[in-house]
């Protein structure tokens, strides 16, 4: 299992627990899975960008689901 498969998994049961804004979860499963099916890390990069700017506006601060897919795409970036 990848971290992008983890986070998949993560995603249902802690969405619901967060209370993240409407549509956000199959918005953010989309863009997973995308990232998750890229073929280089700049594409994946590329796929997560949208979800970190939604996660960083819209989704509550104490997330620990959005902290770890920011933490991830930050890792993408170094």
């Amino acid at each position: 299992m990848t971290i992008l498969d983890g986070l998949l998994a993560r995603l249902d049961e802690e969405g619901a627990r967060d209370g993240l804004p409407p549509g956000a979860v199959e918005a953010a499963r989309l863009a997973l899975a995308r990232a998750r099916d890229a073929h280089d890390p700049e594409e994946r990069a590329a796929a997560l960008a949208p979800l970190a700017r939604q996660i960083s506006d819209s989704w509550p601060h104490a997330s620990t689901l959005g902290r770890d897919v920011l933490g991830y795409v930050q890792g993408l970036r170094r």
